[in-house]
């Protein structure tokens, strides 16, 4: 909401800079169904348990038994990923934009970055629910994403996304991050009195 306030107060300080499109329930719906869908591979992971007894038994470390299952769940997964980002190209008619940019091989390096970082994130995950128990996967999964977020808003700050936004809306931005940290402390808390 502070995020959509915030694009107001732009577009009507700027009127001619043009602003994003579309309505807050379309987001929101967007939002709400992939955050549900970007579940599906903590359930592939949780339901890969034969293939994670088979690392163990064939010798793997327990923290690093997982990585078998991460390399079913993301391999399957980049398949409608790849086939709907080729469909959206094909559809734009943005094949050739992606090549005569002029940006290719910098835009390449930053996305094979952005990978890279949120790849590393979900394998420390993977390691840290060996450690967490049988309550790994569901809590160790809230503190994850919630640290996501908290991070990733971080960088927007730092990067200047909310510089001359309102007191209020930056308000705002400061109780939806307040709620992100307390549903962390109430995660641990929960761990910490489940022993």
């Amino acid at each position: 909401m502070a995020g959509a306030r915030r694009e107001r107060e732009a577009a009507t300080a700027h009127p001619g800079a043009g602003s994003p499109h579309g309505e807050f329930r379309a987001g929101m719906i967007a939002c709400l169904v992939t955050g549900v869908l970007g579940t599906a591979f903590i359930y592939g992971f949780v339901s890969s348990t034969n293939l994670i007894h088979a690392a163990l038994n064939a010798g793997a470390r327990p923290s690093m038994a997982g990585y078998l299952a991460w390399s079913v769940v993301f391999s399957a997964g980049s398949i409608p990923n790849l086939g709907y980002s080729l469909y959206r190209m094909k559809r734009n008619r943005t094949s050739s934009a992606l090549f005569q940019s002029g940006h290719f091989l910098t835009n390449t390096a930053l996305c094979l970055l952005a990978a890279s970082l949120w790849y590393g994130g979900v394998l420390m995950y993977g390691m840290a629910t060996a450690d967490l128990g049988r309550l790994g996967p569901s809590l160790g999964y809230g503190l994850y994403v919630g640290g996501t977020v908290l991070f990733s808003n971080l960088v927007g700050w730092i990067a200047g996304e909310w510089r001359g936004a309102s007191p209020g809306v930056i308000r705002g931005y400061m109780k939806g991050l307040g709620l992100i940290v307390a549903g962390i402390v109430v995660i641990a808390a929960g761990v910490a009195l489940t022993g």
